[in-house]
């Protein structure tokens, strides 16, 4: 089957909606759950940054999509840390306190004193030969195989990054994919570190490719799915990107995002655009800040200043509207 190419995610998860919807290969029912499903299924994104969906009907949550990114980079595998942003993680978690197969983060950036991480290694493999083919990132581990049953395994098994023509390509090889909810989220989080890698390199940001094994809708999220596919027509084409990310190497950002990350998660702080605007980090980093603090204001206290969406991307306020239009409808 051929890769086709897209410029942006919202495209192809409309094209692959239609395939998995209208042609399903097969009728499956893995452990019990009831799905149509397409083998094989891939997809090309020619500008990586185009990586949110704005058709209404979708209700992306933009914030979960940066905690995810967030929660991977952490390195955390603690089951709170991500479900404070979408409660139905708990589910996957066997213990209720951690997500082992779902948490990617300690497969991809934790270390030890006697292993540098695989994002490291990564980093150095391409550092030292920029044609290299062997830049990967491992997820699946064989041993999750031996566990059937359980809904915490990883969908993903790997990532590939390519420098050609010095722009940083990447490659996801995923087993399975959810073609309505999983994707989304997923491809979002990877061109972020797609992007994060290309930035501390010093390339350009190069096409996103994606293969998945299994590429599925289940029963239960038919009827939405097929509301996207009509509303979708109604939706405007134009692209709406995100806002690029700074060149050079973003840790030192990422390590004062991360800190406030868990302050607002806890309710420990708060934001307002003043001590915003004084935190030493880009504009970038401070926008993902300010949809935390928004997010923050919904969770914990039920309402939220519509004066901090002044100044947020279009790409980012459209998003926080669609989803929660009951807080911000003064502003609709």
């Amino acid at each position: 089957m051929p890769t086709f190419t897209f410029n942006s995610l919202q495209d192809a998860f409309i094209d692959g909606l239609h395939q998995v919807i209208d042609s399903p290969h097969y009728s499956i029912a893995p452990r019990g759950h009831r799905s149509k499903e397409v083998l094989a299924h891939s997809f090309r994104i020619a500008n990586p940054l185009d990586r949110l969906i704005r058709i209404s009907a979708r209700r992306t949550n933009v914030v979960f999509n940066f905690a995810e990114f967030l929660w991977y980079v952490s390195g955390s595998r603690e089951v709170d840390a991500i479900a404070y942003y979408a409660p139905r993680m708990r589910t996957y978690s066997p213990d209720g306190q951690y997500l082992y197969g779902t948490a990617y983060g300690p497969r991809l950036f934790g270390s030890s004193s006697a292993f540098p991480s695989q994002w490291e290694r990564v980093l150095a493999t391409l550092e030292d030969d920029p044609d290299t083919k062997r830049a990967i990132l491992s997820i699946y581990e064989s041993s999750e195989t031996g566990a059937p049953r359980s809904a915490d395994v990883a969908c993903t098994l790997a990532l590939q990054f390519l420098i050609r023509d010095d722009s940083l390509h990447a490659i996801t090889y995923m087993r399975a994919n959810d073609a309505y909810i999983g994707v989304v989220s997923d491809v979002f989080s990877f061109t972020m570190i797609q992007e994060m890698l290309a930035r501390r390199l010093g390339v350009g940001v190069g096409s996103y490719t994606h293969f998945a094994g299994s590429y599925h809708v289940y029963e239960e999220n038919l009827a939405s799915a097929r509301n996207v596919l009509s509303d979708s027509s109604r939706t405007d084409s134009s692209s709406k990107p995100c806002p690029p990310m700074p060149d050079g190497d973003p840790a030192d950002a990422l390590k004062v995002v991360l800190r406030w990350e868990q302050l607002l998660r806890r309710n420990e702080s708060t934001l307002d655009a003043k001590s915003l605007a004084r935190l030493p980090i880009d504009s970038y980093w401070q926008d993902i800040l300010r949809l935390l603090e928004l997010y923050r204001q919904i969770a914990h206290e039920k309402r939220c200043d519509i004066q901090m969406l002044d100044g947020l991307p279009d790409a980012y306020s459209d998003a926080l509207l669609n989803r929660w239009p009951l807080h911000f409808r003064s502003r609709i």
